[in-house]
């Protein structure tokens, strides 16, 4: 039986680090955990699926993260989705649904910050406690910003009553209430 010997060149081979590209050659070849400098394992997101994807951005929208930043987290460009949407009839109704909860998560937030009066306030140099304006005023910001858009994206429940409504959000009703015409008029006199 042959010993089976390695040259002292394959020894050296071992023995160096391999370079970045051949680190991914042997990472797609053999698919083992890679190694950091310290030879503990790197952790390397695998490829997500379309689905998990999905999963992921509706349930940020529905959070009430903005689209393009939902998109932006989930690792898509916007086209894609908005591509995606256009596509497919189920999952635009999801993503409509979605936008309804984050714009309740988005109501919940108004409140937070309405009720948030952890910096409102300052000591100054005297020891005096005064009132930090700019917080006060930043905080109005939030709210306006966020009441604005509620309003624009859904508009019958967030946006102002501009149309006149009957009893239980019906049409009005209108009655013509004729007067009789009053003792010696007579057709003609003006």
């Amino acid at each position: 039986m042959k010993n089976k010997k390695t040259s002292p060149k394959k020894k050296i081979q071992k023995n160096r680090k391999p370079s970045a590209k051949s680190r991914k050659k042997i990472l797609k070849d053999k698919q083992e955990e890679p190694k950091g400098e310290t030879g503990l394992a790197i952790y390397v997101e695998p490829k997500k699926e379309k689905y998990q994807v999905v999963s992921e951005i509706l349930d940020l929208i529905s959070v009430g993260y903005s689209t393009r930043k939902a998109v932006d987290t989930a690792g898509i460009s916007r086209d894609t989705w908005f591509r995606w949407l256009r596509e497919d009839k189920s999952l635009s109704d999801q993503y409509v649904r979605a936008k309804e909860f984050g714009l309740e998560a988005m109501a919940e937030d108004i409140l937070a910050i309405a009720d948030d009066t952890s910096n409102d306030t300052y000591t100054d140099e005297n020891g005096k406690e005064r009132c930090d304006n700019e917080v006060v005023q930043r905080s109005r910001l939030k709210i306006d910003a966020r009441k604005w858009l509620m309003s624009k994206l859904a508009p019958k429940k967030y946006g102002d009553k501009v149309a006149l409504e009957g009893p239980e959000g019906g049409p009005l009703q209108v009655s013509v209430v004729t007067l009789a015409e009053p003792k010696g008029w007579k057709k003609g006199n003006e």
